[in-house]
């Protein structure tokens, strides 16, 4: 399991412990947990599937690869903590010398709860759109620049 998820599921787990009034020992992760959980969202309305994303994108910023469908571009999702691991996500995805990251405000996206951010890689003169961020992030890329 990697360490973004496990921090992801971690966070999600004693919010769902709290929203559902659990009293399991939840401090591992483990399957029947993560199935029971997505069982009790499907089990209530919309609402609480709404909940869930809206409590997750307050909580953490968010990064998901630009390709194919929505479902396929959520499958990439990541949990951002500086503008350095955000450099080092792209520029592992992007074998060649960049320029510079941009961060531009985009959409919201109401199907995931997104305020949705777009991330831009430049090389030379051109640019190019390489993901989303959930937020706007709290650093300001000018920091960087």
């Amino acid at each position: 399991m990697n360490e973004s998820f496990y921090e992801l599921y971690k966070s999600m787990r004693d919010m769902v412990a709290d929203f559902w009034g659990c009293d399991k020992d939840l401090s591992e992760p483990f399957i029947n947990f993560i199935e029971s959980t997505k069982r009790n969202c499907d089990h209530y309305d919309t609402k609480s599937h709404d909940y869930l994303r809206r409590w997750q994108n307050e909580r953490f910023l968010l990064f998901r690869f630009h390709k194919g469908g929505l479902d396929e571009s959520m499958e990439t999702v990541q949990v951002i903590k500086s503008f350095e691991q955000l450099i080092i996500i792209v520029t592992e995805w992007w074998d060649s010398p960049l320029s510079k990251i941009s961060i531009k405000p985009y959409a919201y996206d109401d199907r995931i709860q997104w305020d949705t951010q777009l991330v831009m890689i430049h090389v030379g003169e051109s640019s190019y759109p390489v993901g989303y961020l959930n937020k706007k992030p709290e650093w300001s890329i000018t920091d960087y620049e």
